[in-house]
């Protein structure tokens, strides 16, 4: 498992409360789309990201953080 950590539900929240993307779903160009269709992707693609993906992808390094000491000119 790798350190990538999908937000399903935030995800839905924000498609279906937020932009109400359901609207459009069974219109022109989603005419085969339902709400089942775009839950199934969004899970399968949290899969794909979370699993595989994820462990192809390296690590972050820890970066020196920056200093919050002001410069005088």
């Amino acid at each position: 498992m790798g350190h990538f950590k999908s937000n399903l539900r935030d995800l839905e929240f924000n498609l279906f409360e937020v932009f109400r993307v359901q609207e459009q779903l069974g219109t022109e160009p989603f005419d085969g789309v339902d709400l089942d269709t775009v839950r199934g992707v969004l899970k399968e693609l949290s899969s794909v990201a979370t699993g595989p993906l994820a462990e192809a992808t390296p690590r972050p390094t820890a970066t020196r953080p920056c200093s919050t000491r002001r410069r005088t000119p």
